[in-house]
């Protein structure tokens, strides 16, 4: 038999390595992650002034780059966070967009002032590649990496339409897709009418949601992390 084929008895892992919650703005994701053990929040939004834990507040690329660099050198230690969450991810793709144009403009007399006026998609296929290489690098600093973000709502695709432009993680298309496509689960996270925080793993016409992980799969839960890394 090959080595390259491995026979198992068991699934090789139960909870998600990559993770995605995406939610409304103040519903309470962050205050969620002040509760889990051993987590590095990456805060770039000041979102995390009013929790405890173990916070980098993150205001440019440069600094996300520099916190990078510490953290491999803090792994070759041996000195590693369990969790590791990005609150949020729009806010760095919104630095990376910014980059591309700094980067051009910087490098050729003709400028932009919009990542997307670079020719034929250019600009979009180079953020979705420096977003993807940022997200590894994350990976391989953690055996797990929290991705959070804001929601983009459910709505119409056409005036009088019954087709449901569904709710989702509020980023450009194929970036969008991109991301949840490398994510293990995505959970969106809300409040129900008790006021109580839930998580929905369960997709539908009006939503985008999912895991891999069995006992997610499907599900629409309290939010707690408990029911989410058994």
């Amino acid at each position: 038999m090959s080595s390259l084929i491995q026979v198992r008895e068991a699934p090789k892992s139960e909870n998600p390595g990559l993770l995605l919650l995406y939610g409304a703005k103040k519903a309470g994701k962050t205050t969620k992650l002040g509760e889990l053990d051993n987590c590095l929040i990456i805060d770039t939004e000041n979102g995390a002034n009013f929790i405890s834990g173990h916070i980098a507040s993150i205001n440019s690329l440069a600094e996300t780059r520099e916190l990078c660099n510490y953290l491999f050198e803090q792994k070759q230690k041996g000195k590693t966070y369990d969790y590791i969450a990005i609150d949020t991810l729009n806010k760095v793709v919104e630095w990376i967009e910014e980059s591309i144009v700094i980067e051009h403009n910087n490098s050729n007399s003709a400028k932009i002032e919009y990542f997307g006026d670079l020719a034929f998609g250019k600009g979009h296929g180079m953020v979705r590649n420096k977003v993807d290489k940022l997200i590894e690098t994350f990976i391989a600093l953690s055996n797990v990496v929290i991705l959070v973000g804001h929601n983009k709502l459910a709505s119409a695709l056409t005036e009088n339409s019954t087709l449901v432009d569904p709710a989702s993680l509020d980023l450009t298309g194929k970036l969008k897709n991109m991301i949840m496509a490398k994510c293990d689960s995505i959970g969106f996270v809300f409040r129900n009418d008790d006021n109580e925080l839930q998580i929905s793993f369960q997709a539908n016409n009006a939503l985008e949601a999912g895991s891999r992980s069995p006992h997610l799969k499907g599900q629409v839960i309290p939010f707690d992390w408990s029911n989410i890394f058994i």
